[in-house]
């Protein structure tokens, strides 16, 4: 859910922290903008992303809220209208005027375009699974599958290394050490940290300590010096994780990690 702030659009908030870095490329190639940039430039910019990526370009459409009145709730529901349908089989991501929460969400879909588009066909294809025809009422609860992929799509990170670097992350239990073996690497330049989620830009813009993120560690035999490659690299990567459907099928398989704790930077290069 989008925070409540009204804080006015600057080029300048775009800089402000490290934790801009996976989605500064895409910021640069939108130019300079005086104002929130439009849903036709965004939708432009993911073009470019898209087809380098080998994925559909999508469309940024208005935002309509939709509520099912008492009639409507009698008819069945009509899953390509939903947030992961319009995105999956319409392809059209909706989106607010003049919100960073929104604003956030395309810059990430365009910096990641092709695990953007692996996670929203995963959480589509939840839907039809879990939404039968004729079904009029959403289930009560996620699955566990719709529930790592939402908590990575609104606050996930990515660790991305070297595998010999990677695995003794994964036995270590105690947080601190956790943290302390993250910074190690990332000075040694082995690894770096990607946030990925929309939700942790938008508490940054706004001034607000960040919700404590989810990390994925993501095997990356190189780590390009320039960051547009390296993000490129990294988001061919989890893409490939993502098209597992043996894979991210749980939050079990995420590690909480708070970024404001672990401090900046999260890449040395």
């Amino acid at each position: 859910m989008a925070l409540t702030h009204t804080r006015p659009f600057s080029q300048d908030a775009l800089h402000e922290s490290a934790w801009y870095w996976p989605i500064e490329p895409a910021v640069r190639a939108l130019g300079e903008c005086a104002a929130f940039p439009t849903r036709a430039q965004l939708t432009e910019l993911h073009a470019r992303a898209a087809a380098a990526a080998g994925v559909p370009a999508l469309t940024f459409a208005p935002h309509v809220k939709r509520t099912r009145s008492r009639k409507q709730r009698a008819v069945p529901i009509d899953i390509e209208s939903l947030y992961d349908g319009a995105i999956s089989a319409r392809g059209e991501v909706p989106m607010r005027d003049a919100d960073w929460h929104d604003l956030f969400n395309a810059q990430v879909f365009s910096s990641f375009p092709g695990s953007k588009h692996r996670l929203h066909a995963r959480q589509f294809a939840q839907l039809r699974l879990r939404i039968g025809e004729g079904v009029r009422k959403l289930p009560g609860v996620r699955s566990r599958e719709q529930d790592a992929l939402t908590l990575f799509d609104e606050g996930g990170c990515l660790v991305a290394g070297d595998e010999a670097v990677l695995e003794p992350l994964r036995a270590l239990e105690s947080q601190a050490s956790f943290y302390e073996a993250l910074r190690a690497g990332i000075e040694a330049e082995q690894l770096v940290v990607a946030p990925f989620g929309h939700a942790l830009f938008e508490h940054k813009v706004a001034g607000l300590r960040g919700p404590s993120s989810f990390a994925f560690v993501l095997p990356l035999p190189e780590l390009p010096r320039e960051r547009a490659a390296l993000v490129r690299s990294i988001d061919a990567a989890f893409a490939r994780v993502l098209a597992d459907p043996e894979r991210f099928c749980s939050p079990r398989e995420l590690r909480r990690l708070d970024l404001t704790d672990l401090g900046e930077p999260l890449v040395k290069f």
